[in-house]
């Protein structure tokens, strides 16, 4: 990254300061000149006292010199001290809107993007700057900021005081910690590029972790002793991390040795200097102590120096890196056509086929029409590009080619909320989140209690509702409630038909939500759905093809293509695919008469 990339991504930083923070930015940089007068009243303070006493000075000129001089060296600590603490909450203030820019726009950003390898690798390079509280760069990037600008103002105060004294004492400061700087970009420069290195590491760190965590996948690991391989697979990781972390303080050694040595010349020389000077009779003893202090002072002001620069290069470099984030599905702000009021009559997908690489179609040349009030079917065997399908229906991902119409308007010319909100989706994978269960119903804290109740007893849910304590307000989640109640698999499905039903959306889509029920369960659920959706445009997604016979179409999938299409009388009298596979199906549930 170049030095103009640097200054953009520090002059984003500032702004952001500002833009959150006015009182706050204030605040933090009134450090920068408490916290170099604190070292010059020190270093006053001692030259006083050492006066004082070669003078053999009165105990009234003493007390009074020493307490005023204490006095101010006290509020000035106190000062910094406050100052400190303010500008701590204001670093965590930064790093929470950091953090809320970054969930809102995982919440946001088009969902093919936050399936993609590249979307989760920005991701995990977007967590350090934003979403580590105030151990984020994003945060950090106040003290590196705010500690260069006082490293640079107390250069120059220090180098005024000294240069008066004696000039030498500011070259033999400089040229030591020039060198002292140079090792800093190159351990920073090393740094950057092992950081490249450790991401895939940690991306797998955080993908056990998350696995480790999982109730759900918990089960499957426990009981399948999956846990030996993963321990196994982390170490693998650990490894490879550590070897890289190996390589890294073997580079950085040497160079660290360097500057202790720089450090060393550098003291020797003032102090000798100094030793001479009084030896001499050029300076005072008092002006020994004071000049003692402040040059080594200007060394810490210089160190310091070159400390934030290296840590604001890679503070910008993670910068650069959230830009990524917050930029990666920025496209073109033309204006979207929203439908209003228009009724949804017709979804057609015209010669559709999508790709998550250019070479390599999941789907090819998809063509189908749905009506209003129709019912339609999608089924194959595991692959074949089903739930791709419903994911392209849904408008979470674009059309590598082809066209899906919606009353004949191109999906991607529409506002995508305005189409979301057409949309009632049941996927097999549901969520149901930590709040009551009207909420989840309605997924809002605003809602028609009369509405609740209407769906509730078109589910069959309103005598499993009343025998709970606390009714449509009972909690359901247990990662952020203690009270809370369990569902059986039939329940949760029906309460999230309710969710289906409350939205009362034109266009239903279940993508197998009934996996988890028996076959005789799934159908009177499928022929419940299917008399109160009559007036919808109804797909779902089903491997049990006892259920498909009741939809007016049915679209069997294979290798991403349609295979067959046509009504299960229609595909049943076909006897090809779709045969084979309700016959071998037909052993748990088909009726006697159904072949």
């Amino acid at each position: 990254m170049d030095n103009r990339h640097i200054f953009n991504n520090l002059i984003y930083i500032a702004k952001n300061w500002i833009r959150w923070d006015k009182k706050g930015t204030i605040v933090a940089f009134l450090k920068i000149p408490v916290a170099i007068l604190i070292p010059i009243v020190t270093a006053f303070f001692n030259k006083t006292f050492v006066e004082l006493i070669a003078n053999k000075a009165s105990a009234e000129v003493f007390i009074a010199i020493l307490g005023s001089v204490f006095l101010l060296t006290a509020v000035l600590n106190w000062l910094l001290h406050l100052i400190t603490e303010k500008t701590e909450v204001f670093q965590l203030n930064i790093s929470i809107h950091y953090a809320i820019e970054a969930f809102e726009k995982l919440l946001k950003m088009d969902y093919e993007l936050l399936e993609s390898y590249d979307g989760r690798a920005k991701f995990d390079r977007c967590r350090r700057f934003a979403l580590e509280g105030s151990n984020s760069d994003g945060a950090w990037a106040v003290v590196r900021l705010i500690g260069l600008s006082q490293s640079l103002f107390g250069i120059l105060t220090y180098a005024s005081i000294l240069s008066v004294i004696h000039p030498l004492l500011v070259l033999v400061i400089l040229v030591t910690c020039a060198l002292e700087s140079a090792t800093y970009h190159f351990i920073n420069k090393i740094a950057a590029e092992t950081e490249d290195k450790m991401v895939e590491s940690e991306m797998k760190f955080s993908y056990f972790f998350r696995l480790a965590t999982d109730s759900e996948k918990g089960k499957d690991i426990r009981l399948t002793g999956a846990a030996a391989w993963l321990k196994r697979t982390l170490n693998k990781s650990i490894l490879a991390y550590l070897k890289i972390m190996h390589k890294f303080t073997t580079e950085t050694t040497q160079l660290t040795v360097l500057q202790a040595l720089c450090a060393m010349v550098r003291d020797a020389a003032i102090f000798g200097f100094l030793i001479w000077s009084v030896l001499m009779k050029t300076i005072a003893v008092s002006d020994f102590v004071f000049c003692f202090e402040l040059a080594a002072g200007f060394s810490v002001w210089i160190n310091g120096v070159a400390g934030h620069v290296a840590s604001l290069k890679r503070i910008s470099i993670e910068c650069g890196k959230y830009c990524e984030f917050m930029a990666l599905d920025k496209k073109a702000t033309e204006k979207k056509q929203i439908l209003r009021n228009e009724e949804i009559k017709s979804v057609e997908f015209r010669d559709v086929c999508f790709g998550y690489e250019e070479n390599n179609m999941v789907l090819k040349h998809i063509s189908f029409t749905i009506k209003k009030g129709e019912r339609i079917a999608v089924v194959g065997e595991n692959g074949a590009g089903k739930t791709t399908l419903i994911k392209l229906l849904c408008g979470l991902y674009t059309p590598t080619s082809g066209q899906i119409l919606i009353n004949g308007h191109d999906l991607r010319c529409l506002d995508v909320k305005d189409y979301f909100s057409r949309l009632s989706v049941l996927f097999q994978d549901y969520t149901l989140l930590p709040m009551s269960i009207a909420e989840n119903i309605t997924l809002s804290h605003k809602y028609s209690r009369q509405k609740v109740d209407k769906v509730l007893e078109k589910v069959g849910l309103t005598k499993k509702i009343e025998k709970l304590k606390n009714g449509l307000d009972t909690k359901l989640g247990q990662q952020l409630n203690e009270q809370t109640v369990s569902l059986s698999g039939g329940e949760l499905q029906r309460l999230l038909f309710a969710r289906a039903l409350y939205k009362d959306s034109p266009i239903l889509i279940l993508d197998e939500p009934t996996a988890a029920l028996d076959p005789l369960a799934e159908e009177a659920l499928y022929l419940q759905y299917f008399g109160l959706t009559k007036e919808k445009i109804s797909v779902f997604i089903s491997h049990r093809l006892n259920s498909t016979k009741f939809s007016d179409k049915i679209l069997f999938m294979c290798d991403g293509e349609i295979a067959e299409q046509g009504t299960h009388e229609d595909l049943m009298a076909l006897r090809g695919r779709y045969w084979d596979m309700y016959n071998v199906q037909g052993f748990y549930y088909r009726e006697e008469s159904a072949i």
